[in-house]
Order: C-alpha cells, then sequence, then structure tokens
C-alpha cells in the first residue's frame, strides 16, 4: 500500500511536466463546459434563452468530439492499455488516497485542457461522487454511445422551449449539464494526457463516464 502510495504522487508530482508539453486538445470541449457552469452561477433565475444557448454550445461541442478522430485514438490507445486492476481499486476502496492524489492529478489535467479554476471546481465535485466507478471498464464504442446520447439531449434541449421550467429548475438544469459535459472533458483530457499518469487514465475513463450519466433529477 506504501509503495502503491509513493507511486501515485510521484505521478501527480511529475504530472505539471507532463501536461505543460501537452496542447490543449480539446479547449473546445473545455469552453463549452466552462460556459455552461457559467451560466448556472450567473443568476438565480436563468432565462429560457441562456438555457437554449447553453444546450446548443453542448450540442455543438459534443457533435466536434465526436467527430474529432484524435478523441477516438485516444479512446482506442487508453483501451489497450494495462489494465492497472490493483491500482484503480485502491483508488476506489481509499477515499484519502484518491482525494491526495488522483483529485491533485484531475485538477491540474482539467486546468491544462482549458478549464478555468471555478470550473474545474464544479466538475471535481460530480468527479468525487462517482469514485465507485474508478475500476470501471469501458470500450471505446461505450464511451462514444453515452457522448451521443448526452449530445441527442442537448441538442433537442436547444430547440426546446424553456418558458415552463421554473428559474431553479432551469438553473440545476444548466450545473448539471455543465458537470456531465465536465465528464466527457475528463475523459478527453486524460486521453490526451495517458502516458505519464497510467492507472489514473483508465480511471477516469469510468469516472467521466459516470458523470456523463448523471440524472437532472437526482
Amino acid at each position: 500500500m506504501r509503495y502503491f502510495i509513493g507511486i501515485m504522487l510521484g505521478v501527480v508530482l511529475i504530472a505539471p511536466f507532463a501536461l505543460a508539453q501537452q496542447p490543449r486538445r480539446y479547449e473546445y470541449l473545455a469552453q463549452a463546459t466552462q460556459r455552461i457552469i457559467a451560466a448556472s452561477e450567473a443568476t438565480a433565475d436563468p432565462t429560457p434563452a441562456a438555457v437554449e444557448t447553453a444546450a446548443a454550445a453542448g450540442c455543438g461541442a459534443l457533435g466536434r468530439l465526436l467527430e474529432d478522430s484524435a478523441f477516438r485514438a485516444d479512446l482506442d490507445r487508453l483501451s489497450k492499455m494495462p489494465r492497472s486492476v490493483r491500482e484503480r481499486a485502491e483508488l476506489k476502496r481509499d477515499l484519502s488516497l484518491f482525494i491526495s492524489a488522483f483529485m491533485r492529478w484531475e485538477q491540474k489535467t482539467l486546468q491544462d485542457a482549458g478549464l478555468d479554476a471555478r470550473s474545474s471546481e464544479s466538475v471535481l465535485w460530480a468527479v468525487v461522487s462517482l469514485r465507485t466507478a474508478a475500476d470501471r471498464d469501458l470500450s471505446p464504442d461505450d464511451v462514444m454511445g453515452g457522448i451521443r446520447s448526452l449530445r441527442m439531449e442537448l441538442c433537442g434541449a436547444a430547440k426546446e422551449a424553456q418558458a415552463a421550467r421554473t428559474g431553479q429548475e432551469r438553473r440545476r438544469m444548466l450545473a448539471t449539464w455543465g458537470a456531465r459535459i465536465g465528464g466527457a472533458l475528463v475523459i478527453a483530457a486524460n486521453g490526451a494526457f495517458a502516458s505519464p499518469s497510467g492507472g489514473f487514465a483508465l480511471a477516469s475513463v469510468g469516472i467521466g463516464a459516470g458523470v456523463m450519466g448523471i440524472s437532472f433529477n437526482q
């Protein structure tokens, strides 16, 4: 256990140097995530137009992600990595390890992908709630299917009149969308930066997919 923690903390310490060398490959997704989270925090009573605009931004960004050949290549590469079963099981079991090592890594990864500190914090709240998905194995097709489902929801909401909802419901919907698109960013960013992170990247796929599936009614 002590040896494993040393490895994980070592990864976190070298992460800033590794990530600094990576391009912001999925900055368009980070910008959409940030825009939706900002809309959810701007007012307690977002207008129907604000919700529709945010949904359109998410719809467009996820559509671009689905067509991004680099993203599919990253998913394929992740699917061929050693499964790091023991490491991911420890992250799932040990909350202190998850927070001290994995969450630090994830915060750095999201910010280096282009997400600001405030939006990163919002996404990380969702990430920690899905810690039990750290050992979940998903195929590239599973991930792509989850993104397609989320995109369909957002594209539909962009065309759907939101006036029937209360301001509180609209705000909660925006916050949920921000977290869910943030889940897609968690997967994409970790795929781009997978080489130094080992089991962290694989844990991020399971957790990110879980975050994408959070329900508006939860």
